[in-house]
């Protein structure tokens, strides 16, 4: 029998391909520095939480293909500037923690089945048309964003929330 879930906690690491079995269903690493995140660990086909949070991560792989039942990723509290737009092509991904980063931008398309996203503290001025037509979204949390003024506005409008003055 092999491992579903895998913690790792604390301490510079990498995860090595070799033990990231197709069985995973659950993979968490907190605290320490990841020294990378190998693209395979995004296409595990029965992977459906992962938590990578406060692992000084800075940089995603260039192109991955996400697994048909990842529905929780949380890659807060790292050190991630951008997002790829291979993330729009999760399928089953209901929620998506970016909290605590330096991102500035997403990608122009998001995933229509997301229905938590967590962006607070980030440097958000502007959010992609993308966002304001996700239909599932229930939970969309922004503190600390240098949000301009027309952005405040389109999240009002679209959500009924105000982001502050």
């Amino acid at each position: 029998m092999r491992l579903k879930t895998l913690k790792l906690k604390k301490g510079s690491c990498a995860i090595p391909s070799e033990i990231l079995y197709e069985d995973f269903t659950h993979l968490e690493v907190y605290g320490g520095a990841l020294e990378s995140v190998p693209s395979k660990l995004f296409e595990m086909p029965n992977l459906e939480v992962m938590r990578l949070k406060n692992c000084a991560l800075a940089t995603l792989p260039e192109s991955a293909e996400m697994g048909e039942k990842l529905h929780t990723l949380v890659l807060s509290q790292n050190e991630l500037t951008t997002i790829p737009a291979w993330l729009s092509s999760a399928r089953a991904l209901r929620v998506l923690d970016l909290g605590h980063n330096q991102i500035a931008t997403l990608p122009e398309a998001l995933p229509q089945t997301l229905e938590r996203l967590v962006l607070d503290s980030n440097q958000f001025e502007t959010l992609p048309a993308a966002l304001f037509n996700l239909k599932r979204l229930i939970h969309l949390s922004l503190d600390e964003n240098p949000l301009s003024e027309h952005t405040k506005q389109q999240i009002f409008k679209r959500f009924g929330i105000w982001t502050g003055a």
